[in-house]
């Protein structure tokens, strides 16, 4: 067994203890109501027996009492009869002529449930399940030689009271003890998966592409199998994704390295080349000027070449700014772009109007970052001469706190129809102009946003926007300890 699994239990076994704990309490409850109920009970009873003592002395002091002492005892006799609490009894008493001097107490309606079951008994079993109340009855012999009859009746009224007390009682604590293991159970599972809410997080965060989050040690043997599961994946994905960004930067290295190669050569070649049929025109020029339509046809010849060396020239800028030469030190990044503004300002027939916001406030940028920030710079202004047909475009780079770079390029055009979510990675196939964004973007581990400048509007115009975090300030991904969370019992 791994250390990690030493201290973990399973969820089953972390289930069953915690609701051990919420049955135990919820026993004892139900223990301490059937004691409370049964001392109820025996008190009921107690009191029961004392008045029927008492009914008794009462009817003996009948047989010689006077009438003083008959009145007292016919009163005594009424109160008991009276006070319910004579259970399972009641007295009717009568005289000689049958006139009644102590009647049963008028008994409370019984209750509905109870009613229902005695109809339902009744017409099962027949009138058998309804025998009529049963009685004793004697005679009690009075000193002046009357006679009076006195008649216990059974009574199940107390009787059927306690008993559907009893099942309403039992009914109620069960349901109080259902709840409460409800209760008890949605409280052990919430806390058995509640590792789950950290699982959930951790996923969050692997999906944005941030694999430096480590899950601590779950307190279940499941779990914590699943956590370390994840922990391992997301080492694979960061490892992964670290060579993809390195091969996505030593791409783009080559693209520079090969444009500088091919600056080069057009500046080295094919310039001279042209720097001599140059020089040999202007000399056609000068020796036909006594042939006008000789001269004319040398001067065509000369103005294709001065073209062709302006187009050269423009060509070599793209390809190798200044500042992008091999070995000549930090990028100047400020004035490549304030160059490349300043390029598009001078466009022949221009109806856009360039501006370029820098707050850079002396934060370094490293050549990589800095040469992808002017190259997509390049490729954002192109996509809106050619595509945007916007009446203003501004370019904005500026550096935050906490070492962040924000470039952004917006416009005032007339947007794209779709603009696809700024997704991590290779390149989709929508637009090669946003795809070379995206992996630009990607390969440094930036974040970028593409959507319209103002949404809504007749003309909502683009804006694309990326953030940087320089790699002197970036904080070290250090993934979190498994341990560094102590383990939940």
């Amino acid at each position: 067994m791994k250390p990690e699994e030493a201290g973990a239990m399973e969820m089953s076994s972390l289930l069953m203890r915690r609701a051990a704990w919420v049955i135990l309490p919820g026993l004892c409850c139900a223990l301490l109501a059937a004691l409370w109920q049964a001392q109820a009970n025996v008190r009921d009873e107690g009191i029961g027996a004392l008045r029927t003592a008492e009914l008794v002395a009462h009817l003996a002091a009948l047989q010689g009492s006077g009438p003083a002492g008959d009145a007292a005892s016919l009163d005594a006799l009424r109160r008991i009869n009276a006070s319910g609490e004579l259970r399972h009894l009641q007295l009717l008493l009568k005289d000689g002529e049958g006139r009644v001097l102590v009647a049963p107490a008028v008994e409370a309606a019984v209750p509905a449930l109870l009613l229902a079951w005695q109809r339902v008994q009744a017409r099962w079993q027949g009138p058998a399940a309804a025998p009529a109340a049963p009685a004793h009855t004697w005679r009690i012999a009075r000193g002046d030689g009357r006679h009076w009859q006195a008649s216990l009746i059974w009574n199940p009224r107390s009787e059927q009271r306690e008993a559907l007390g009893d099942i309403v009682g039992v009914l109620a604590l069960l349901c109080l003890f259902s709840a409460a293991m409800l209760g008890g159970i949605w409280w052990a599972v919430r806390r058995a998966l509640a590792p789950l809410r950290d699982i959930l997080h951790a996923i969050a965060r692997y999906e944005r592409n941030d694999y430096a989050y480590r899950l601590p040690v779950m307190p279940t043997r499941e779990l914590d199998v699943i956590a370390r599961a994840l922990d391992h994946l997301a080492g694979a994905l960061a490892h992964t994704q670290a060579t993809r960004r390195a091969l996505s930067l030593r791409v783009l290295t080559l693209q520079e390295q090969e444009r500088a190669r091919l600056a080069r050569e057009l500046h080295d070649e094919f310039g001279q080349v042209l720097t001599a049929m140059r020089a040999d025109t202007a000399y056609m020029v000068r020796k036909t000027g006594a042939d006008p339509a000789l001269n004319a046809v040398a001067q065509d010849l000369a103005g294709h070449c001065e073209r062709i060396h302006l187009d050269v020239k423009a060509l070599l800028r793209g390809l190798r700014p200044h500042g992008l030469l091999p070995g000549s030190g930090p990028v100047p990044l400020e004035r490549m772009l304030g160059e490349l503004v300043q390029g598009w300002r001078g466009q022949p027939g221009g109806r856009t109007v360039f501006s370029l916001r820098l707050a850079l406030n002396g934060a370094v940028l490293p050549d990589d970052l800095a040469v992808s920030l002017y190259r997509m710079t390049q490729e954002a202004l192109t996509n809106v001469v050619r595509h945007a047909r916007a009446s203003r475009a501004t370019v904005s780079l500026r550096a935050a706190g906490a070492g962040e770079v924000h470039w952004s390029v917006e416009d005032d055009g007339v947007g794209i129809a779709a603009a696809a979510p700024a997704a991590p990675g290779p390149a989709t196939h929508q637009g090669h102009g946003l795809d070379g964004l995206r992996e630009r973007v990607w390969a440094h581990g930036g974040e970028i946003g593409i959507g319209a400048a103002a949404p809504g509007a007749a003309r909502p115009g683009l804006r694309l926007a990326a953030s940087f975090r320089l790699a002197g300030d970036r904080e070290p991904a250090v993934p979190r300890h498994r341990a560094d969370r102590p383990q939940e019992a």
